[in-house]
């Protein structure tokens, strides 16, 4: 981290933890991206039918 070596690597690499590592790593990358997609879509959604609870939420009052 910052160029400081924080833990030495291991010579050996364990293949199977490497793949499942890679696997999740990707899959729930895009499920993060999915989460936070959809909040953004619901915030627009609330906006446009005029229910928007961003304002009651952070404490301003319209």
């Amino acid at each position: 981290m910052f160029g400081v070596e924080v833990m030495q690597g291991s010579p050996e690499k364990i293949e199977w933890m490497a793949n499942l590592g890679n696997t999740f790593h990707g899959n729930l990358g895009w499920l993060l991206f999915a989460a936070v997609a959809g909040h953004v879509a619901m915030v627009v959604a609330h906006r446009v039918q005029g229910r928007d609870v961003l304002c009651r939420m952070t404490g301003r009052v319209r």
